[in-house]
């Protein structure tokens, strides 16, 4: 599956035919694992981990400096 972040009025989204899970950008990655979770209950939750760990770039503090 892959996982598009956009707007859809909803958390998250699954359109089996495309291959594809829209979630809110929103979201954090817990979040968004509960959701598609919530959307696709059957799927196993190390699966889910794996397509949002894979489609979300990890959160990186910023750097300050001076």
């Amino acid at each position: 599956m892959k996982i598009i972040q956009a707007r859809t009025g909803s958390a998250a989204v699954v359109a089996p035919s495309l291959g594809v899970i829209f979630v809110d950008p929103g979201m954090g990655p817990d979040a968004t694992v509960d959701a598609i979770r919530a959307a696709l209950p059957t799927a196993h939750r190390d699966q889910v981990e794996h397509w949002v760990r894979t489609a979300t770039p990890p959160m990186v503090a910023p750097v300050i400096t001076g």
